[in-house]
């Protein structure tokens, strides 16, 4: 099943551009930070550029344990949903041809379009607003394009096509078929002839890059291998529909910051079709203050520059993707393990490139937990926490006028910037819906302002894992929260 990112708030906030003496002094940090986070529990590899200039590019921690081969930047990882980018950028691919537009129906490409989903249009798939549901099946499951197809339309939708933001990766396989149906192509080749080669990506596909599988990553959940994506059921061309065109992408970092430079000229997309790739089509929610282009999340800085990003993973393996591209700041990190998250690590790495407060990660130490009480809930009576234990009693609380009063006085002025009150709320109320009443299980402190906290929902079961970092400097508020779901 593909993990389903509740929260994730990534790092809008920089400070004045920095000068090239500026720049040159940030490897010895970045590099610093890295080897803090390995000691912490990361593995994977990171990659970070400024003004054209690569800054850091390596591996950290295990590719594969068993056979003690070490992560470098050169390892083959999966890149999750970062996948959907590639599927928007063939689509624009295939409109620049003239053999299609995002504004047709799909009743142009599939037959018997069921009542309800025949105002479907392309632009609808590729902006998460055709109303399918995240998911219709499990990722490896090996369905073949028919099977698909007819599973999709068969699906209530959960919404009116057009109205609001519901991400769907089936919309994204839809999409994927429909490049298949458009080039007379598999969606691999379509991707490796028309984008991959163009942009000078060598290591990153499916199955067509005939993959050394001694250089693919294993992905860990705890002490469990999962193995590499290869070692699951797939087609002969790839993984089955439920994956394919919405994930499951491998790459490298090295490749990932290729593609960002291939995106910087003309030699895969026009200005045109960039134009509709980056636009702030919808809202990621009904106040949210976040965008959906075709494939890219987006965001405004409080500077008025752009973000363009995306993550993505599953239980073992994790990506994130940052490009600031008015700034020429690009950061990749791909993780291989359920513990220490990718985006955990490049938005530290985007503090650091601005000049904004960070911490150095430390290995994760249990907080003794007392005996519960609706207000502390156990934890220690210290800086961490207190804003843990507020964090928690807002979250289980449901109200709304308690999430306000907690949000005014518990995050950090910068980061009540980076999102309207709204906003903020919003994305609180979906984590209120999505966890419900729950108990605390465990609380780890991660650094001297970082917490790590497990709360698992009364109603369903499921673990949750939250992450807070709080300001280094007093007052200590709340400068970054996290949620992912956990064993």
């Amino acid at each position: 099943m593909k993990l389903r990112i509740i929260l994730s708030i990534i790092l809008v906030l920089s400070l004045s551009a920095l000068n090239c003496s500026q720049t040159n002094e940030l490897t010895p940090k970045l590099e610093e930070y890295m080897i803090h986070a390995q000691k912490a529990g990361f593995s994977g590899s990171v990659l970070v550029a400024k003004d054209n200039q690569i800054l850091i590019a390596q591996g950290y921690g295990i590719s594969d344990k068993e056979k003690e081969i070490p992560f470098t930047a050169d390892t083959v990882s999966s890149i999750g949903s970062v996948t959907k980018q590639f599927t928007g950028a063939g689509i624009l691919k295939l409109q620049m041809m003239g053999k299609l537009s995002v504004k047709d129906p799909i009743t142009q490409y599939f037959p018997d379009v069921p009542e309800d989903k025949k105002g479907i249009t392309l632009h609808h798939l590729l902006t998460h607003t055709a109303g399918f549901p995240g998911a219709i099946g499990p990722d490896f499951d090996p369905i073949t394009r028919e099977e698909f197809i007819q599973l999709a339309m068969q699906t209530p939708l959960k919404r009116e096509p057009g109205t609001l933001y519901e991400y769907s990766n089936v919309g994204y396989s839809l999409l994927g078929i429909i490049i298949e149906l458009v080039s007379g192509k598999s969606y691999e080749q379509f991707l490796n002839q028309n984008l991959f080669k163009p942009a000078g990506l060598t290591h990153t596909g499916y199955l067509i890059p005939d993959w050394d599988k001694e250089n693919l990553a294993h992905g860990y959940r705890g002490d469990n291998d999962w193995g590499t994506l290869l070692d699951h059921p797939w087609l002969e061309d790839g993984p089955g529909w439920h994956l394919r065109g919405n994930g499951g992408i491998l790459s490298t970092v090295k490749d990932m910051h290729q593609w960002h430079k291939a995106l910087e000229g003309n030699a895969v997309l026009g200005e045109e079709e960039k134009e509709l790739y980056y636009h702030p089509h919808v809202r990621e929610g009904e106040n949210a203050d976040s965008f959906y282009g075709y494939g890219w999340a987006l965001f405004t800085t409080p500077r008025n520059t752009q973000l363009i990003a995306h993550n993505g993973g599953n239980p073992y393996f994790s990506a994130d993707f940052l490009r600031y591209v008015e700034e020429d700041v690009v950061i990749i990190a791909l993780a291989n393990t359920n513990s220490y998250r990718a985006w955990k690590v490049s938005e530290a790495l985007a503090r650091i490139v601005f000049g904004y407060d960070y911490s150095l990660p430390q290995k994760a130490e249990p907080m003794e937990l007392a005996a519960e009480s609706t207000e502390t809930w156990g934890l220690p009576d210290s800086i961490t926490g207190n804003r843990s234990s507020a964090f928690l009693s807002a979250i289980n609380s449901q109200d709304l006028e308690k999430t306000q009063k907690f949000i005014k006085e518990n995050l950090a002025s910068e980061f009540l910037e980076e999102f309207s009150l709204e906003g903020h709320l919003d994305q609180f109320q979906k984590m209120q819906k999505e966890i419900g009443k729950f108990e605390l299980i465990e609380a780890m402190k991660t650094g001297d302002y970082s917490v790590r906290l497990k709360v698992k929902s009364k109603s369903t079961g499921q673990v949750f894992q939250i992450s807070l970092n709080l300001q280094s400097e007093p007052p200590h508020k709340i400068s970054g929260i996290g949620i992912d779901t956990a064993d």
